[in-house]
């Protein structure tokens, strides 16, 4: 008996490990966010052979504008992971406006748990970050130029989540938010006051049994008055292996019903397929949008 607990104990430890405080409430945004949009963008992804232990993956995103010449090249970036030392370079871009950008993390330091970060602009911009993980904390600290830093804590057990975030700007508090989330089996809500506690933002998903739907819903709202902001409710429907259709709404001063279908064409060929048609007016035209990757 005394090992079936320790067992079930530890299983649920893993079902409620603490996310990072921005991917709070990631299972609502994904469903909400992801995939929509009217940009045209073409995506190839290329991957090397092993080079000093990890291989390299590159990848060049090109957007489509209208209003500007068709460009031969885009954004082209690439990550490189060393899986022996656990220095990784996460990320380095060459941008289409001669920027360029890069950050590197390191994950076996002396110390269990702890990630260090860095990212860099050819601006001289940048940002060191410390993370810390176990089966039930996720803190980071980012300390950027100008005296900036943001602190961020969650805590997580037994399907209850807790966070906090505080940001400084030279030497003084500039803004705090707190969050509270729970979540067990198909379920899962989110409440997040923010902007220095004036505003609340609540959030919900509900993965219906035996069926492959998820829908979800957010509201934001001011603290004072309770005054009801922009709302949103998505549903997300795997047609099958290879297709997947989402659709939304969104209320506030620009009310619109926004679509997208993801298909995966062959096997290393992905389509997103978006629509949004504006409601509140009328006269304003209907948005669409395709991303293609390849690779």
């Amino acid at each position: 008996q005394a090992i079936g607990f320790k067992r079930n104990f530890a299983h649920q430890l893993r079902n409620t490990m603490p996310p990072k405080y921005g991917d709070f409430s990631k299972c609502v945004s994904d469903i909400l966010s992801d995939d929509y949009g009217a940009k045209k963008v073409v995506k190839s992804k290329f991957t090397t052979e092993s080079v000093y232990g990890g291989a390299i993956n590159f990848t060049m995103e090109t957007t489509m504008k209208p209003s500007a010449d068709p460009a031969l090249f885009g954004k082209l970036s690439a990550k490189w992971k060393h899986k022996a030392s656990g220095i990784n370079v996460d990320k380095l871009a060459l941008n289409t406006d001669g920027s360029s950008n890069l950050e590197l993390s390191a994950s076996k330091l002396p110390v269990p748990g702890v990630n260090l970060k860095c990212a860099a602009k050819s601006n001289k911009s940048g940002d060191i970050t410390a993370e810390y993980t176990n089966d039930m904390i996720y803190s980071t600290l980012k300390v950027s130029d100008k005296l900036k830093a943001t602190c961020s804590v969650v805590a997580a057990s037994s399907g209850v989540m807790a966070g906090a975030q505080l940001s400084a700007a030279d030497g003084k508090v500039s803004s705090y938010e707190m969050a509270l989330g729970y979540k067990a089996g198909s379920y899962f809500g989110s409440i997040r006051a923010f902007d220095s506690l004036n505003k609340l933002s609540l959030a919900g998903m509900y993965k219906v049994p035996s069926q492959p739907l998820k829908i979800a819903a957010c509201m934001d709202a001011e603290s004072a008055g309770m005054k009801i902001g922009d709302a949103s409710l998505g549903v997300d429907y795997k047609v099958n292996d290879k297709a997947t259709v989402k659709a939304k709404y969104v209320s506030g001063n620009s009310s619109a019903v926004e679509t997208a279908m993801v298909y995966k064409c062959l096997s290393k060929v992905d389509m997103v397929l978006s629509l949004a048609l504006p409601i509140q007016s009328p006269s304003e035209k209907y948005k669409t949008g395709l991303t293609l990757t390849l690779g």
